[in-house]
Order: structure tokens, then C-alpha cells, then sequence
């Protein structure tokens, strides 16, 4: 689709979980510990 960054196929993220995530975010300034990460490589 145009983008040379590859992205894994279950990088997907559930609409509520980013909704919960973002708002935790604005709210503490912190990531959110309701979306999961892989370690960066």
C-alpha cells in the first residue's frame, strides 16, 4: 500500500483496547499496561 515500514500480521489492535489505552495515556502520561508489546528487536 505504499509504506516501506512491514508490519507483523497480528499487529492488530482492537478498537475499545486503543480507546482504554489512549485514554490511560492522557490521563497519566504513561503507556498503558492494556495493550500488550512485543520487545523491539
Amino acid at each position: 500500500m505504499g509504506n516501506v515500514r512491514e508490519f507483523p500480521a497480528d499487529a492488530e489492535v482492537p478498537l475499545d483496547d486503543l480507546r482504554r489505552a489512549v485514554h490511560e495515556f492522557v490521563m497519566t502520561g504513561r503507556r498503558s499496561s492494556a495493550v500488550r508489546r512485543r520487545p523491539d528487536n
